[in-house]
């Protein structure tokens, strides 16, 4: 097995263990690059000409997070008007929703409120969110500038990236970005409250020659949508 920063690979993908499995969502409109920055991420390529996707698809890729072989499985929507259904199942056990939008195109920009609007309705449980805008390598084309993409990111708490799917320009540093933030968010936070819960499930209490021992129930909270 070979490995860089932040990704493993392996002969077989079989033969890996996990530690984690995460699931990411990337929506947006029909056309904003989506499945290519999957492709990019995931196998390192860029198919030139037109991919529709119908329907739902995924591919997943394992990643060192802190130390540890985590699965992502990154999930691929179409956006095309007739598909506005699907959503629904597709945030069902999401971690993280990545929502891209096409810089040369003002109107996927503005389709991204309808997406997030959907997220939060279909899964109204902590996710992480990022928002993507593509296709930077077509400087002369641009409608949507960077400064209006980080504010609009800036309004709904989410971070900001500009991508290019085709150069693989800030497309690792997007996927590892979400990786990190719902390893921490999903892992390493649960991780401590366990242990925090350890420590606090019993309160003993001493009363002269007497003691008293409460048990604390510890209810845990949903880390994902179901």
């Amino acid at each position: 097995m070979s490995s860089t920063e932040g990704e493993l690979t392996s002969s077989s993908e079989e033969e890996l263990q996990y530690a984690s499995l995460f699931k990411i969502v990337l929506v947006g409109q029909g056309s904003v690059g989506k499945t290519c920055l999957i492709m990019q991420y995931c196998k390192n390529t860029f198919e030139t000409g037109t991919m529709v996707t119908i329907g739902i698809e995924f591919m997943t890729k394992y990643v060192d997070i802190h130390g540890k072989t985590v699965c992502a499985q990154i999930w691929d929507t179409a956006g095309q008007e007739k598909f506005r259904s699907i959503p629904a199942t597709l945030f069902r056990g999401s971690h993280a929703a990545i929502f891209v939008y096409d810089v040369t195109n003002y109107e996927s920009f503005e389709k991204v409120q309808d997406w997030i609007k959907q997220a939060d309705e279909h899964c109204p449980q902590k996710k992480y969110y990022l928002l993507i805008g593509n296709k930077i390598d077509r400087v002369q084309d641009r409608k949507v500038s960077k400064e209006v993409g980080e504010r609009f990111a800036k309004q709904h708490n989410m971070n900001f990236l500009e991508t290019s799917a085709k150069t693989a320009q800030n497309v690792n540093q997007a996927f590892l970005q979400v990786l990190n933030a719902i390893y921490d968010m999903f892992v390493t936070n649960q991780d401590n409250e366990e242990q925090e819960n350890n420590l606090n499930i019993k309160n003993v209490k001493s009363d002269g020659n007497i003691k008293i021992t409460e048990e604390i129930k510890v209810e845990k909270k949903k880390k994902c949508c179901n």
